[in-house]
């Protein structure tokens, strides 16, 4: 019997790790696997008279990942300053994900002061923590935005999905239709398949339904937020009135969800790097994956602001704010056409298809370009034949 621990390349979260630890387990000849998700390494006891290590190899590329060889174990306070810095950076950025299930507040806390105290500089890594495996029998990545209380159009989205798949949400899956509270929760129990980033309406939800006050964001605002978001073009009033009905727990689990959720996300499939944001990308081409509380907190409630609310524009209007080669998209803009729409070749795409009106809701796979445009109308009469649209 032999023991090796082999690096993995393209774990992106816990069901990456656990679905590889799985295929691993089922292999004759592998008498124990283990994966790290953090440490993005999977610990193996083999039968070394059945397998060779290169088997191994072929076994972690057969589940959809790539082993890198050997893990070699270093110890953190070994490392030079950049090294360590980097090491800290990716488990802050690990333990920040609030969409999956190692969230962690307090580590979060320790790992800041440890860089705090040893002057270290945070290192941005996101490409290299947000890479997505390009098998698409593997993996898929989806995005939509602003479903708007359709609870018929997002279980219309989740049934095109495969088990596997990944689906990303730009924002304003609440207000105007009558189940948008439901549909927050039932993301809320989702998380390691379906992440919502924030959208001008769940900001509306936040500032009216929670303590959350800033510079920008004082009691004045909050006050004039809450007419315009219960008023009947934003169609608050019915999310206003069943968050109410809610208990108190229930009300402090989507607040404390929605005040850690990005703003902006990034990846990268394949050669493809994208950036994910609800209405509009900062001029300050931020490089992490922002949430909320990162936003609020450290004082740049402006920029917050403007990535949800920031309306449509020319193409050179946007090319200030466009990040090199990445492809950036956006909903909260409705199209004219009701269909997924580009601006600046290639380079920016809206598929906000106006689901809130009724109309379409436009969904994107990243992974081959593909996309579908469903039918709100449709789906609604589906679930509800005698409704009325």
């Amino acid at each position: 019997m032999k023991k090796i621990i082999l690096s993995i390349d393209g774990m992106t979260c816990s069901a990456c790790s656990n679905g590889l630890e799985k295929y691993l387990n089922k292999q004759n000849g592998i008498i124990e696997a283990n994966v790290n998700l953090v440490m993005a390494n999977a610990t193996i006891m083999y039968d070394e008279n059945i397998l060779e290590k290169e088997k191994l190899d072929e076994f972690v590329k057969q589940a959809g990942f790539k082993s890198l060889g050997e893990f070699k174990n270093t110890d953190i306070e070994s490392k030079n300053k950049q090294e360590k810095a980097y090491t800290l950076s990716r488990l802050e950025d690990f333990y920040s994900d609030n969409t999956g299930p190692y969230f962690d507040e307090n580590k979060l806390k320790q790992i800041e002061r440890k860089m705090k105290n040893e002057n270290l500089k945070r290192v941005e890594i996101v490409d290299n923590m947000n890479s997505i495996n390009n098998n698409e029998e593997e993996r898929r990545v989806f995005v939509c935005s602003d479903l708007h209380g359709s609870w018929a159009t997002y279980q219309a989205i989740l049934n095109s999905l495969k088990e596997k798949d990944k689906l990303i949400i730009l924002g304003d899956v609440i207000d105007r239709g009558a189940d948008g509270i439901k549909i927050l929760q039932d993301i809320i129990k989702k998380q390691e398949k379906i992440q919502l980033l924030l959208g001008n309406h769940e900001l509306s939800l936040l500032l009216c339904r929670s303590g959350v006050k800033g510079k920008k964001f004082d009691n004045g605002f909050k006050i004039r937020e809450k007419e315009r978001w219960i008023s009947n073009n934003n169609g608050g009033k019915i999310t206003c009135e069943n968050f109410d009905k809610l208990t108190e727990d229930e009300k402090k689990k989507i607040i404390t969800f929605l005040y850690n959720s990005n703003l902006y996300y990034k990846l990268r499939i394949g050669e493809d790097r994208f950036t994910l944001v609800h209405a509009c990308p900062a001029k300050e081409k931020s490089k992490g994956n922002e949430t909320f509380k990162n936003l609020f907190e450290g004082g740049r409630e402006d920029e917050l602001y403007q990535c949800l609310t920031k309306r449509k524009g020319k193409d050179n209007e946007y090319i200030d704010f466009l990040d090199g080669d990445r492809i950036t998209i956006l909903g909260h803009t409705p199209t004219i056409s009701t269909d997924i729409e580009t601006q600046c070749n290639g380079k920016l795409f809206y598929i906000d298809c106006g689901a809130g009106d009724v109309m379409n809701a436009g969904l994107l796979c990243l992974n081959s370009g593909d996309y579908k445009l469903i039918d709100v109308a449709e789906e609604e009469r589906k679930l509800d034949p005698n409704i009325r649209i």
